[in-house]
């Protein structure tokens, strides 16, 4: 097998119905996260537990919250645009419309779980799309992979993945110090990286793709972490004003985690560094440097480098044009008792800033805002006289009641605020769109508020959890009981949750307060009886005791005399059926004795057990209430006397650790379950033995839920590897017999081990506990059926790609069609893209000896067998088939029926033989589209090709090896998916009575629509129930068991032309086919004949298209009514407006390239309608006829949809007179930005001319091609031969709405052409831009005129102007002749002008109105300025900072300083003035305070120009004075 680079490989992204983002594999890359090569392929092995599947909605129990957010990235380009990042639990982008987060990583397997704990998020400033991710959780000896980068151009919907070659450490000491990860905000091909152990600073050129070392930084920095690793460069920060678009910045700063040098810099775009001069030397580390657009640079420094400890601190600035450094610190320069971590800079108000403390712990860290550079500060709160405090601020927490700890205090007595305002606030920032806005993380939420420049105001701010989304919590156990409460869970660091509404947090459970609950358990027959436990200290309760199911708990007592310093942790426990005793299993700190206990008074006192080692794991049984069990190292121990007394089974072969806890299974007495690394285990004989469920490699759960309707064994679920597959979540209904896979790809929840259950009352849902990504709850799709292993299998292929027109070809070899030689990377190319099977279409006849062997050329079969292994080694599932054989000689069979038997066995046993002992990821398919003559009737067709499937499955079954086994693909006839035919296959398939076998047909669409014929241009309702009813029909084999696969699919006239179907239309059909197929588990194979993907560069035509293919499995894509708006040339503009077709996502922006366009200004949405204003509209209105822009509207999932605006002119088609030659006829067209949808043509009595005369709408590239690149329209010799002599009226139909007529005659092959009648001019105006504003009363109008009958000429003009809409008019009307003209419009009063002119022919046709908008304005506009200082004192030969304030009247488009004059020259004119830039809006410089020589004083004259957008110009000056005293008389 080839090796393949290792960096290269595609992850998709969750799709959670209630809460997650959607998947869309990228180009290239192959899909890590769906990659199932065992599993899938095992699954039609014959020896094997049977697995079968049924679909999930995934969601979360919401906890929200509930761990620590070190990082919080805004975008600076786009609006709402956020990324959080969690140290264990993910990923999360903001979504605007709910107001929620959107876990982005939820794909990563139990195998990738380390990758969950993300170091550094860096979005790309350039392109927004584009969002990296340093993922890996931990940097030390605890896991053996290296970090990755991961990387996104989709906004994290799809994830490409680049391993690097040392660890990241996202919960290490130091996580909340970034960011490490940063993209060149000028050229974003460039990113750096921070690493951590001594790896230094790393550099990417190519988005993240590959990376190498920084060679000439070679700092690494003094400081380590509490497990030995060097922390190292901490964050990147670029200055973009040194660069610009496309060049790399050139001044980076870098902070290193060091305690005497910690900032860096270069000034030459990486290539050398050196010590930022001058920087502070307190021995602190600086956590975040953010850059201000004034030059500013911010830093924020702690004594170490958290997240929990804390220590001193300060904060500076560094002025980058001067190289000065200020100590801002907000208690006071010098004063370095307070850590400080996060800071956030105003973007938009660069002297804002704010800081908070990290880690002061008591009372309460504060949090600073200053709006003067650091010079003054604000606190959120202060001391008013101990221990009361000013509180400036309120915090709503309603939505995470629990984050007061059950605690209320009391504010006249209790310096500390329940709940606080933070800790561990490692990073706080200001959304740089919304300065009123911030987010900050603490170490359970995060917080923000929408107001916070009401500090400045003196005013309090509010804040609330803005974690919705967020679900961060480590689960330690879950049970689910038969009545009361749902759920009920024990979890780290928040204790545990009594959820009655899954949907809504509830507060943490308390009395006592137990931090980590690390177990729990309820009695079987008296659900209300809960107990749990956990750790706590001291002589804490380490149980607390619930008998009203969890409402309210009693502290038990400790089962041993706990003392000061005594550490003991919870460990196990385990209530009896009826609740009449517990058990508990503490677990030990250190040497210290606590042995297993019973208690028969719900706590009060304790026993000890005898016969079961301290530290066993315990459980109760679920029926009889005297039987308790226990399991440590190996060994089982029971107890039938309410555990007083234990006895080790004899039970041997147990596995020596155990995944979770085991249980006992509440069906029956004695029926026990263990989930191990050795695989899952049961004993139905009270643990006397044990045996292993077949099949199943590896258990990390365990649980059992409601059962089954009409079943009495409880439902199970688990997390399982089974077959040699990686890891999943399953089902089984008996009693693990067989089991239905429930999760996919999408949903795996990185590390999901340990705690699994069903709900005790709601059949089908099931609760997985997570390390940091809450409780996942996921309940059957509404309407999913279990779906059998070879449905799985089928599944698994999605989706699917044909290499059409390659082995198919008939003729010497395969690139006789015109397609290149296959090649390996082509076909790894295909897997890397993400789609997971492959069909080869084979054409044998042409490489088959003669009878009676037929023998196939070896060399072929050579040939065939290298692209299959290709195909195997990239992963894809491969189908090969028996493919124009069908129409060569197959079809013959009803006249030749022994010889084509004959020989289709023949060659199929050689197929067979060749490949028998593949793996069954290698499928056969007995005959490509059969069918067996024009004249048969159905029955006969549909018997033959019965026997021609038996045919191939006795071969195929009889030739040994796997084939015994392998998945076989029968056709319906001519793969349609009629009724009869998909009726007549299913009755084939219940005949062979195989379970292996999959069904096929393909579709094209509706025909009309897929070559665009008889008017059929748009997705209408006809052709979408075309789609729908293929997908009912070929569901009734789906219903019955028979797994389907549409072997082919696409656009029967796609990569004909430049476009047969409209691109807009023609996505929304693919879109919907995937859609309906996808709902019914009906796998797709596109067939690609070489138009799709390019097969040397492995590029998409249409990579829209392929987005829509990969996304279409978690989701749908929106769409818009039409792709298209068309704005008239001469016409006022309008505002348009198009549908929305959201189909279950949310619109999130418009944009023109990288712009992003302005809601309510340059676009609105209502509901689904989106519009366009003719505002914005207007703005592309401009220059030259054309495509003028192509938006893209971006949704909360799925891929952007292209919207194409049009600045168009009617078209005309000039008179041409000619011969037909063997291309056909050209028409001489200015298509003038227009496009043609469809093209009719009628004889002079009405009647249907051209090709397929039964509709007059004609098939484009068959009658007729548009060639827009060479203006023309060319009529194809297919036309001509089916076209009578004599008048023909051609009617062209354009995308604008635009009607247009010609008239060709035809005589013999002489072909003279014209326009009916003749064809009107037009008139485009040359002078002045549409809206703009003149200072002229009498303007000039220039125009040109146009006319596609070329001999026609200008004969006259008619100008208007109207100020009041055409009531009142300035009309001029003569004689013009020649190809341009003009008019003086005299008098015109200053205001708004519409002005139009119209232009007529030397044959009496007039052109439409074109029309022009003119402001017409004379007036000056008005100017003040006004000088901060009118005197400068005292005159001590400084220069003084002056600042000028200058106002106007009307909208400028410049203002700027003109002068500055001094009255006398005291000194040169460069020391007198400095920092003024003339020529620009500069309002700040510095004047220099000395005296002039004499009696008069020295007087600046500061002079500002207005010019207003007419040209209107204005001057304006203010003074100041520098006097010789303070008297007053200068």
């Amino acid at each position: 097998m080839k090796q393949r680079k290792k960096w290269l490989s595609v992850l998709t992204a969750a799709a959670l119905t209630a809460s997650m983002g959607s998947s869309l594999t990228t180009i290239p890359g192959k899909a890590f996260a769906a990659d199932s090569t065992g599993s899938a392929a095992a699954a039609v092995q014959s020896d094997i537990v049977p697995l079968k599947s049924q679909a999930y909605d995934w969601g979360r129990v919401k906890i929200v919250g509930g761990g620590f957010i070190p990082g919080i990235i805004y975008n600076p380009k786009e609006k709402d645009l956020i990324y959080a990042r969690t140290d264990m639990g993910g990923a999360y982008r903001w979504d605007p419309a709910t107001k929620t987060w959107i876990q982005l990583l939820e794909w990563l397997s139990l195998e990738d779980w380390n990758l969950s704990g993300v170091e550094s998020i860096a979005t790309d400033p350039v392109d927004p799309n584009r969002v990296y991710i340093a993922a890996g959780t931990y940097s030390n000896e605890w896991v053996q992979s290296n970090g990755y980068i991961l990387r996104s151009q989709d906004r994290g919907q799809t994830w490409e993945k680049t391993e690097m070659p040392f660890k990241f450490g996202g919960n290490m000491p130091g996580r909340s110090m970034g960011e490490r990860l940063a993209v060149d905000p000028n050229d974003n091909r460039i990113l750096y990286l921070g690493a951590r152990n001594g790896n230094g600073l790393w550099k990417s050129e190519d988005y993240g793709a590959t990376w190498h070392k920084v060679s000439s930084f070679t700092a690494v920095g003094d400081v380590k972490d509490d497990y030995g690793g060097n922390v190292g460069p901490v964050w990147v920060t670029f200055d973009p004003s040194t660069g610009s678009a496309g060049h790399e910045t050139q001044t980076i700063y870098v902070g290193l985690a060091d305690t005497q040098t910690s900032i860096y810099k270069s000034v030459d775009g990486g290539a050398t560094w050196e010590p930022v001069a001058g920087q502070p030397k307190q021995g602190f580390l600086p956590h975040h440097g953010t850059l201000g657009s004034n030059g500013m640079l911010y830093v924020s420094y702690n004594s170490t480098i958290g997240p929990y400890l804390g220590g001193n601190g300060s904060v500076w600035k560094l002025d980058t044009k001067t190289g000065e450094w200020t100590d801002i610190s907000p208690e006071g320069a010098g004063n370095t008792s307070s850590p400080y971590g996060g800071l956030a800079v105003d973007a938009q108000h660069p002297d804002t800033l704010m800081v908070a403390t990290m880690n002061k712990w008591w009372p309460e860290e504060s949090i600073y805002r200053s709006t003067d550079g650091g010079k003054t500060w604000n606190s959120l709160w202060q001391f008013s006289t101990y221990p009361k405090r000013d509180n400036r601020y309120t915090i709503d927490y309603s939505i995470s009641p629990w984050l007061d700890w059950g605690v209320q205090r009391d504010p006249e007595t209790d310096p500390e605020t329940s709940p606080k305002l933070g800790w561990m606030i490692g990073d706080l920032e200001i959304d740089p769109f919304n300065s009123d806005r911030i987010m900050y993380g603490t170490g359970a939420t995060l917080f923000g508020s929408e107001n916070v420049t009401n500090l400045d105001k003196g005013e309090k701010i509010g804040i609330s959890v803005m974690a919705d989304g967020i679900e961060e919590t480590a689960i330690l156990g879950l049970i689910s009981p038969p009545s009361g409460a749902p759920l009920i869970s024990a979890m780290g660091d928040i204790g545990g949750f009594r959820h009655e509404d899954l949907n809504t947090a509830p507060r943490m459970i308390r009395n006592p307060y137990i931090g980590t609950s690390t177990d729990l358990d309820y009695a079987e027959t008296n659900p209300n009886l809960i107990v749990r436990v956990g750790h706590a200290s001291n002589q804490d309760a380490r149980m607390g005791i619930s008998t009203d199911n969890g409402v309210t708990w009693t502290p038990a007592a400790n089962a041993w005399q706990a003392e000061n310093g005594d550490n003991t942790s919870g460990g196990w426990v385990a209530v009896g059926a009826n609740g009449h005793t517990i058990v508990w299993s503490p677990h030990p700190d250190g040497s210290a004795v606590r042995p297993v206990s019973f208690s028969t008074d719900l706590g009060k006192t304790w026993t000890a057990s005898r016969g079961i080692p301290q530290g066993a794991s315990v459980s109760s049984d679920r029926v009889n209430p005297d039987k308790f069990y226990g399991f440590l190292d190996g060994k089982f121990y029971v107890s039938t006397d309410g555990g007083a007394n234990f006895t080790a089974s004899a039970a041997s072969g147990l596995p020596n650790n155990l995944n979770g806890k085991f249980k006992a299974a509440p069906a029956a007495e004695g029926d026990i379950w263990l989930a191990s690394e050795e695989g899952l285990f049961r004993s139905t004989d009270s643990g006397a033995s044990f045996g292993k469920i077949g099949r199943v490699d590896e258990a990390v759960s365990v649980g059992f839920g409601k059962e089954a309707p009409g079943q009495t064994y409880k439902t199970i679920y688990a997390g399982l590897r089974i077959n040699g597959g990686k890891f999943g979540f399953y089902r089984s209904e008996d009693e693990g017999a067989s089991w239905i896979r429930i999760n996919d790809e999408q949903h795996q929840f990185a590390n999901a081990r340990g705690t699994i259950t069903g709900d005790g009352q709601v059949y089908g849902r099931v609760y997985i506990g997570t390390n940091g990504m809450g409780i996942v709850r996921g309940d059957i799709k509404e309407g999913a059926t279990v779906q059998t292993p070879m449905q799985s299998y089928v599944n698994a292929m999605q989706p699917g790609y044909n290499l059409g027109n390659s082995l198919d070809a008939r003729g010497a070899d395969e690139t006789s069609w015109g397609n290149p030689v296959v090649t390996q990377a082509f076909i790894e190319q295909i897997a890397d893209q993400g789609f997971k099977s492959i069909r080869i279409p084979v054409t044998w006849y042409p490489h088959t000896g003669a009878a009676p062997s037929y023998t196939v050329d070896p060399a072929w079969m050579s040939r065939v067998r290298q692209i299959v292994d290709w195909s195997l080694e990239a992963g894809l599932h491969v189908m090969i088939n028996m493919h124009h054989d069908s129409v060569e000689w197959v079809n013959t069979m009803d006249a030749n029926h022994d010889q084509v038997v004959a020989e289709y066995t023949a060659v199929w046993k050689q197929i067979a033989n060749t490949f028998k002992d593949y793996s069954n990821k290698l499928m056969f398919e007995s005959i490509n589209e059969p069918y067996f003559g024009t004249n048969l009737d159905d029955t006969t067709e549909l018997s033959l090709l019965h026997e021609l499937n038996t045919t191939f499955f006795n071969i195929v079954r009889a030739s040994g090896g796997n084939n015994g086994v392998r998945p076989l693909v029968l056709p319906t006839l001519v793969t349609n998916d009629s009724q009869e035919y998909v009726d007549s296959l299913a009755a084939t398939i219940e005949t062979l009575n195989d379970s292996n076998i999959i069904a096929t047909v393909h579709y094209y669409g509706l025909w009309h629509f897929s070559v665009n014929i008889a008017g059929y241009t748009t997705f209408n309702d006809e052709v979408k129930n075309s789609i729908d009813t293929m997908v009912n029909n070929v569901n009734t084999l789906v219903s019955k068991g028979i797994p389907v696969v549409i072997g082919e699919y696409g656009i029967l006239g796609y990569g004909k032309g430049e476009e047969t179907v409209e691109r807009g239309e023609m996505l929304k059909y693919f879109e919907h086919f995937l859609h309906a197929t996808q709902s019914k588990s009906i796998a797709t194979m596109m067939w690609d004949y070489g138009p799709y993907v390019n097969r040397t560069t492995f590029e998409w035509s249409d990579p829209e298209l392929y987005h829509i293919i990969m996304h279409s499995l978690t989701g749908r894509t929106s769409t818009t009514s039409f792709d298209r708006i068309f704005i008239k040339s001469g016409e006022t503009v309008s505002d348009q407006s198009v549908t929305l077709n959201l189909n279950g996502n949310s619109f999130v922006s418009l944009k023109n390239g990288d712009q992003t366009l302005v809601p309510g200004t340059d676009y609105t949405v209502d509901g689904d309608v989106l519009t366009l204003k003719a505002s914005y509209l207007s703005s592309l209105a401009t220059g030259a006829l054309g495509e003028k822009a192509v938006l893209s509207a971006h949704f909360s999932a799925g891929p952007a949809w292209k919207l194409y605006v049009h600045y168009y002119d009617t078209a005309t088609l000039s008179s041409v007179s000619g011969t037909i030659t063997s291309q056909g006829f050209d028409i001489p067209t200015a298509f003038n930005g227009d496009r043609i949808a469809t093209m009719e043509a009628k004889y002079a009595d009405g009647g249907n001319a051209g090709p397929h005369n039964w509709t007059s709408y004609k098939e484009i590239y068959d009658a007729y091609n548009p060639d827009y690149a060479n203006g023309r329209i060319r009529l194809t010799p297919n036309f001509f031969q089916n076209t009578n002599d004599g008048v023909v009226k051609l009617t062209f139909h354009f995308w604008s709405g635009k009607v247009v007529t010609y008239t060709i005659t035809k005589v013999g092959t002489t072909v003279t052409g014209r326009g009916t009648g003749n064809s009107a001019p037009s008139a485009s105006i040359t002078s002045y831009e549409d809206g703009q504003a003149i200072n002229l009363n009498s303007p000039q109008l220039n125009w040109t005129f146009h006319d596609a009958d070329d001999a026609d000429v200008q004969a006259a003009y008619q100008v208007q102007a109207s100020s009041n809409g055409w009531e009142t008019v300035d009309v001029d009307s003569g004689e013009l002749a020649g190809a341009s003209g003009s008019y003086t419009l005299n008098g015109l009063a200053d205001g708004n002008w519409s002005i139009r002119v119209r232009l007529k022919d030397n044959r009496g046709s007039w052109s439409e109105w074109a029309y022009r908008s003119l402001v017409i304005d004379t007036a000056a506009p008005t100017l003040k300025v006004v000088l901060d200082k009118e005197t400068l004192w005292p005159a001590n030969n400084k220069l003084v900072k002056v600042t000028a304030t200058v106002e106007t009247d009307v909208e400028l488009s410049r203002v700027e300083l003109l002068s500055i004059t001094p009255s006398a020259a005291v000194d040169s004119y460069e020391s007198m003035v400095q920092e003024a830039e003339i020529g620009t809006f500069d309002t700040e410089f510095l004047l220099l305070a000395k005296k002039a020589k004499g009696k008069e004083p020295l007087v600046y004259t500061i002079t500002y120009r207005a010019t207003d957008q007419a040209g209107n110009v204005t001057e304006a000056s203010g003074t100041v004075t520098v006097p010789h005293d303070q008297s007053g008389k200068n």
